[in-house]
């Protein structure tokens, strides 16, 4: 709002302009208000819902309407409070309160309301004491809440800064007031002013009714037949509304809604305002539809919602009596529409503008009696029917003569609705304004939200008849680009060339009499592991394997297992692990699927399988003949792009899918392992995870190409924590990978945990959440110990991003963290655009972890496998 000079009879003039206006409306057939029946006055419907927001928390401030001015000139106080108390005179809506009787409440209007100013002086206080001073007093004065039962709900506070300089913080309820009212009020204040000033006489135009009578009539109203159809209207566009908007916030919503809250701001480009108003002109709608279809797309883009509300203010003085008259006569209307279809923004705008046009017709229809009436379903943590709030605020203009005054930002810590966007239409431009919830939001993510708001209007005004899903939230040069890039930077080289058994055979060269697998008393050897499994491989090749097919694994976890993992890979198969627990038609279904040409048993378990059509090999029952094998590494040509396994997914949302799993995916993930966490010479590992998980590939692999000694746990110790951590440590493990509900029971069940495992330092959790209240407990039992968030699927080589995890206690969650050597993630909404920190998306992954796809599935491995954009 800015006060410029302008004369006396232009100032009638703007008054007189509005009532004419006004009587244009009325001849247009709507009923006159009239005087109120003397008796107990009752609240409009506005005033109603805020004297029950009231209720609910009586100390907010959300509901004060706080404007600041600027007086530069000779200023006379005197003069200036008699033109306040003769407006609050004037206007009894200015001098209301309320009361309930007998649970309903009331208008009460006071005949000789007192009013004066606060006065503060700072004149003679150091500039910079001066400007802290001033900030201090401007926000206590704006944050004071009024109660509404005994306090004059306006309240001002002069400030002199010198002789010459003033500023005026006035704080007026919203009860008793509204956006028109700043209009009305200042026009009549500049006319008060000068005429007190001047001494020439002044008649202001006479007030034939007052707010309290409009608040009679307005329930009056409300039973004829005009309210049916407005009703019939709204509960055919609001049917099957969705109840809320799915923001992205910075902290979960409290149980019940609160109102605490801040403002930040941004000034648009003078060059973005004026290509936005010339296209709102060449297509035909007001600057306000253009904003508020812009708005709709920045919050789809935000929530991914096709269909959502927005509430925005209408001043609702459609009659001649109400024009000129001060009160909270203005209304909400929810905005619904449907962008659903990937519309371009012209096509948006359209909708828009309907919607807005049927909205604005039926907009008598008060939001409280709306609300009454549908009956949403109600939630104590956010408003009903929106949470998000639009509107555009246009220069006011009045103005006192000799007296330069001009209005400053000021916004108090409070905020009606969870997001409030309000555009200030001034002279030179538009700033975009934020309310938003403290407790729902950050100051950063409103400061992007900004930022990404003025790139989609940027974008809009250079390509309006672009799709919806084209437009760019995110600028290439902003950091979130950056941030992208830099953590996608993670080129290394690894040997993508090579096997994972030919590694192995590198490693059994150079260290034959290492321990590689120790299952209670047992142990095998590098060399003697080798040469079992080369014998294994022959037999298999002799069957008439060949490269890619599948061979089914139903072994308990064993060395006889291991032994027939790397036979089944020495002889170009991939294995397809069948655990032992699981239900016939699962490994029936599997069996059919993989085609598996040979399935890899021993006796007793082979008593349990379903009938197949797959070759049983029992191998202890060949032993003998397999012996006879040669102990020389199989050479078969085939390349680090085979498909060295088969793991099936859970099948929890469809039926269970094959992932094609290739070499150089799980090398490039075990290449990463060894350089982020290297080995040392004396390192135990363990064996825990079932062969049909793809945990269960790093555990063997990871250590066994490297020389190191692995510990396989038995199932049984598995089920009991107290037996588990006896071995490991017995065994002097050092480093364990585990789901965090085991890790959880293990935090739970055993006391003076880092006294018992020394060794332990590396603990790795995958395949669920890792809570903050888990890994609390893991830095209290562990303090010497490092907990690494892995996240990941069988379809990239079990884990692509990690998080070492060092004071959770500062963090709200534990992230899953940044992505792995060679890898890229990126969160991107359904059009595959990159969303901004915050925004809720899918995760995609890229790189050389990413599978082979899915087998039989070609249809679902290129809807689900698919070309990176980047």
């Amino acid at each position: 709002m800015i006060l410029e000079k302008e004369n006396l009879s232009e100032a009638k003039g703007l008054l007189l302009n509005k009532r004419l206006q006004g009587k244009r409306k009325r001849l247009s057939g709507e009923g006159l208000i009239q005087k109120r029946p003397p008796g107990d006055t009752p609240l409009s419907y506005t005033q109603e819902r805020l004297w029950f927001v009231y209720g609910l928390n009586p100390g907010s401030s959300a509901y004060n309407i706080p404007l600041l001015l600027k007086f530069e000139g000779t200023l006379d106080i005197g003069i200036l409070q008699k033109s306040f108390s003769e407006i609050i005179y004037r206007h009894e809506s200015l001098r209301t309160n309320f009361k309930e009787i007998n649970g309903q409440p009331f208008q009460i209007i006071s005949d000789q309301p007192i009013f004066s100013f606060s006065h503060k002086d700072v004149q003679h206080f150091d500039e910079a004491l001066k400007n802290s001073e001033v900030k201090r007093i401007i926000q206590t004065e704006v944050d004071k809440p009024f109660d509404l039962t005994k306090d004059l709900l306006l309240r001002a506070c002069l400030i002199k800064l010198n002789e010459d300089e003033h500023l005026l913080i006035l704080n007026i309820q919203h009860i008793i007031f509204d956006g028109w009212s700043i209009d009305i009020f200042f026009k009549e204040l500049s006319l008060l002013y000068e005429a007190y000033k001047t001494g020439i006489e002044l008649s202001l135009p006479s007030l034939r009714i007052q707010y309290a009578d409009y608040a009679v009539w307005q329930r009056n109203w409300l039973k004829g037949s005009g309210y049916r159809k407005l009703l019939d209207y709204w509960k055919t566009q609001l049917a099957d509304a969705p109840s809320a908007i799915g923001l992205p916030t910075d902290h979960p919503r409290p149980n019940i809604q609160t109102y605490t809250g801040k403002t930040l701001s941004l000034k648009l480009p003078g060059s973005l305002y004026n290509k936005l108003s010339a296209f709102s002109g060449n297509e035909g709608v007001t600057l306000y539809i253009t904003l508020l279809a812009a708005f709709k797309l920045f919050l789809y883009r935000y929530s991914g919602q096709e269909d959502f509300t927005v509430g925005t203010f209408i001043a609702a003085r459609n009659r001649i009596e109400i024009e000129n008259l001060i009160g909270f006569f203005a209304n909400t209307l929810v905005m619904r529409t449907d962008i659903s279809g990937n519309p371009t923004f012209r096509e948006l705008l359209k909708r828009v503008r309907e919607i807005s046009l049927n909205a604005h017709s039926h907009q008598d229809m008060p939001f409280e009696r709306l609300v009454a009436e549908i009956q949403p379903q109600r939630n104590l943590s956010y408003n009903p029917l929106f949470q998000v709030m639009f509107d555009l605020q246009n220069e006011q203009v009045a103005n006192i003569e000799n007296l330069r005054i001009s209005s400053l930002p000021v916004h108090h810590n409070a905020s009606k609705f969870d997001l409030s966007l309000v555009f200030d239409e001034l002279s030179e431009g538009l700033i975009a304004n934020i309310e938003y919830n403290t407790d729902l939001f950050d100051e950063i993510t409103i400061d992007r939200m900004l930022i990404h708001l003025q790139n989609l209007l940027e974008e809009i005004v250079l390509m309006p008849d672009a799709k919806i899903s084209d437009y760019k939230l995110v600028s290439g040069s902003q950091k979130e680009i950056s941030f992208l890039n830099g953590i996608n930077n993670t080129t290394k080289t690894y040997p993508d060339e090579e096997l994972i058994h030919t590694l192995f055979e590198q490693q059994a060269k150079k260290t034959p009499d290492n321990i590689a697998f120790i299952i209670k008393e047992r142990t095998i050897s590098y060399k003697e592991l080798n040469e079992r499994a080369n014998q294994l491989a022959y037999y298999i090749i002799d069957l008439g394997i060949k490269p890619e097919s599948q061979i089914g694994i139903y072994i308990e976890r064993s060395i006889e297992m291991i032994v027939a993992m790397l036979a089944v890979m020495k002889a170009g198969a991939a294995y397809v692990p069948f655990d032992p627990a699981y239900p016939k038609n699962r490994i029936l279904f599997m069996l059919n699927d993989t085609n598996a040409e040979v399935l890899l048993t021993e006796k007793k378990l082979s008593e349990d399988l379903p009938d197949h059509n797959s070759k049983i090999v029992l191998l202890d029952s060949v032993l003998e003949k397999i012996s006879m094998n040669s102990k020389e590494n199989p050479s078969l040509k085939i390349s680090s792009e085979n498909v060295f396994n088969v793991i099936y997914t859970s099948g929890s949302t469809a039926r269970p899918k094959g992932v094609l799993a290739m070499h150089k995916s799980a090398l490039n993930r075990f290449n990463w392992m060894w350089e982020r966490f290297p080995f040392t010479k004396s390192e135990i590992c363990c064996q825990k995870t079932a062969l049909s998980f793809v945990d269960s590939i790093w555990e063997i692999f990871g250590p066994l190409l490297k020389g190191i000694t692995s510990i396989i746990i038995p199932d049984d110790m598995l089920k009991d924590p107290n037996l588990l951590i006896t071995e490991l440590a017995k065994r002097q493990v050092t480093r364990i990978v585990l789901v965090p509900s085991l890790l959880n029971s293990i935090m739970d069940s055993i006391e003076n945990l880092k006294d018992k495992l020394p060794k332990l330092k590396y603990w790795f959790t995958s395949g669920e959440a890792l809570t903050k209240e888990l890994a609390l407990k893991f830095e209290e039992s562990m303090p010497d110990g490092l907990l690494i968030n892995l996240y990941g699927s069988s379809e990239v080589a079990a884990d692509v991003t990690y998080y070492e995890i060092k004071n959770s206690k500062a963090l709200p969650c534990i992230p899953i963290g940044k992505p792995i050597s060679n890898t890229q993630v990126y969160i991107l909404d359904k059009h595959l655009n990159p969303l901004p920190v915050g925004v809720v998306g899918e995760l995609y992954i890229g790189g050389e972890n990413l599978a082979k796809g899915y087998l039989n599935q070609p249809e679902l491995t290129s809807e689900k496998f698919i070309k990176n954009p980047f």
